[in-house]
């Protein structure tokens, strides 16, 4: 899955894989205990150390090898990278970000990864988004958008990323969305 013409790094990408596999694991069960009223303090304090490991896992590679693209380790290990990133601390998101732009211009990286991770940052320095792929809940659950950079637009940006249009991503995590006129 994802290696087809790459010069594959095997060790690395079977690294990758397995920091990949625990990234989205974790979540999946959350999401399930989310959805059945389950015990979810449990699979967050969980998730909180096997995010950390990812981490320092992550950035040990990084180190030795600088930003890793899909020639090396196929589609599945380079999102493995952007998936720790995109849930690590706004510190670290910082610091890889600029990192990050490089490897997309070099097509190391993908646009719409760099989006998702982009409008990250924006949410947790608590300014408005480009893209429109941040969501919260309120205190009532009611889910929506973080603020989007000038909203009209957004479906523009979104193609030019990568995305597809924000009214079915809202549907996806389960809301209705219209863009203001």
């Amino acid at each position: 899955m994802g290696y087809r013409n790459a010069k594959l790094d095997r060790p690395l990408i079977a690294e990758l894989d397995s920091i990949l596999n625990a990234d989205q694991e974790i979540r999946f069960h959350l999401g399930k205990a989310f959805k059945e009223s389950g015990d979810t303090a449990a699979i967050i304090r969980k998730m909180k150390v096997i995010d950390s490991t990812n981490l320092l896992r992550i950035i040990g590679i990084l180190n030795k090898y600088g930003w890793i693209g899909e020639d090396k380790t196929g589609w599945t290990g380079a999102s493995a990278i952007w998936a720790v990133l995109q849930h690590s601390p706004l510190e670290t998101q910082e610091k890889y970000l600029p990192e990050m732009r490089k490897a997309v211009k070099k097509g190391n990286a993908r646009s719409g990864q760099l989006a998702l991770l982009e409008d990250r940052v924006l949410m947790f320095q608590r300014k408005k988004q480009i893209y429109g792929s941040q969501v919260r809940t309120d205190s009532l659950g009611v889910t929506r958008f973080w603020p989007i950079k000038d909203e009209k637009n957004v479906n523009l940006r979104r193609f030019f990323a990568g995305l597809g249009p924000i009214q079915k991503y809202a549907k996806s995590m389960g809301f209705e969305y219209k863009i203001p006129k």
